[in-house]
């Protein structure tokens, strides 16, 4: 009888360990980004910021890369190179599963409203069709 009453609270302790582990293993929590240290006056840059570093070793599609690389940017290849690693960041983001869809149409509307920059407006029909579907 002391053994059971032993063996029962550490069966239902690694029970308990085990259950819990496993339940973390198969939902990932979206990530959470704290701007209440952030200056008022630069919080849209900040939050850009850390959507954009949170996503930085996602890789994406290869069918986006060459959409990507397909894009006409004039003759300058540093020109294209600089464009193409732009859009890169921002596509990351989108595909990043970490990153809750609040947070992507947030970058979304962000860059959607940018429409004087040549290096955005060749990705605004994808960011567009992640706000009407939710996805790309």
């Amino acid at each position: 009888m002391r053994l059971m009453n032993l063996l029962i609270p550490a069966i239902m302790t690694g029970c308990s360990i085990v259950f819990s582990q496993e339940k973390n293993t198969e939902k990932e929590d979206y990530i959470v980004i704290d701007l209440s240290k952030s200056h008022p006056n630069n919080r849209t840059l900040d939050y850009l910021y850390y959507l954009t570093i949170n996503s930085a070793e996602v890789d994406l599609p290869l069918e986006i890369i060459e959409f990507l690389e397909s894009i006409p940017d004039g003759n300058d290849s540093n020109l294209h190179t600089k464009y193409t690693y732009q859009r890169t960041e921002i596509l990351k983001v989108i595909y990043n599963e970490r990153i809750s869809p609040e947070d992507k149409r947030f970058l979304c509307n962000h860059h959607l409203k940018i429409t004087d920059s040549q290096g955005v407006n060749p990705i605004h029909p994808l960011l567009q069709k992640y706000i009407d579907r939710g996805s790309l």
